[in-house]
Formats: C-alpha cells, structure tokens, sequence
C-alpha cells in the first residue's frame, strides 16, 4: 500500500506526518506500507524543511534535516491507495490533479483555520507536533485498509 501525504508547501505539517504515521504503522503492525509526502503548491519543489522541525528533533525523535519539498505536479498520483490532505485548500488542488478519484481520501484538517505555523515559534512547532500525533491516531482506518497487518 501506497500513502501521501499533501500540505500546502511541504515543509511543516505533511513531511512531520508521515514520519509520525510511519512510526504508527510500524508499532501497530502495519508491513508493505510506503508513506511519502508532497506539497500542493508548486513552489514546494525542492524547499528545505522548517529549521523549527531541526530544532525540535531531540523532543521528536525525527530527523528532517535531508527533507527536500515535492510538488504533486512532479508525482504520478495515481500510484497511491490514499491521499491525506491537511486541510480543504490542499484537498481542492490535489483533485485537480486527480479528478477520478483513484485514491481514498482524507481530510485531516491541520492548524487552527489551516494555519501553516512555517515561521513560526517554537511553542506552535510543539502545538503542531501534538496535533499531529493526535491525528494519525485518529485517522480512519480505510485510509490504512489496504495495508498489511501482521498478528
């Protein structure tokens, strides 16, 4: 099973999710998934990450210092099996790209009224974070029904 995960730029809210999810589907007995992640707008193509993310890592456990952005105009969506979008907006420009509606879609809704805390302080990285792992807890399990689940 194939997963993407799509925000706006790719440098906050999608990369930090799909290190998030890959740990979930690890510790929950989830084989043979690949998660990645891209942005919706085209400026996301080759973008670092947010150096808040860097600064976060010893709470996180994750390292993002080799995330480069991707745009989802560069990726063949059709090749995943679900889509996440962190909110509407992202939704609206990924089906524009995609208006057969292959995947299974979800709409996480991240930030308070999508807000992309990019430049933001350390507290909002932290709020996000917590966001974050809250979300990929609660995501419904269709967006993970194809994957391979051992035990």
């Amino acid at each position: 099973m194939k997963i993407l995960v799509v925000c706006e730029t790719n440098v906050v809210h999608s990369p930090m999710y799909t290190e998030v999810l890959k740990r979930y589907l690890g510790s929950a007995g989830y084989r043979g998934t690949t998660v990645e992640s891209a942005g919706a707008l085209e400026e996301s193509r080759g973008k670092e990450i947010a150096p808040a993310w860097l600064l976060l890592e010893d709470i996180t456990g994750i390292d993002l210092s080799g995330h480069l952005g991707r745009w989802i105009g560069d990726i063949d969506l059709t090749v995943f099996d679900s889509i996440i979008c962190t909110n509407v907006r992202v939704y609206g420009n990924v089906r524009k790209l995609d208006p057969a509606l292959r995947a299974i879609y979800a709409v996480i809704n991240l930030g308070a009224d999508g807000e992309n805390p990019e430049k933001g302080t350390d507290a909002e990285f932290r709020r996000c974070y917590k966001e974050i792992c809250s979300s990929v807890a609660r995501l419904p399990s269709s967006v993970l029904s194809n994957g391979k689940r051992s035990g």
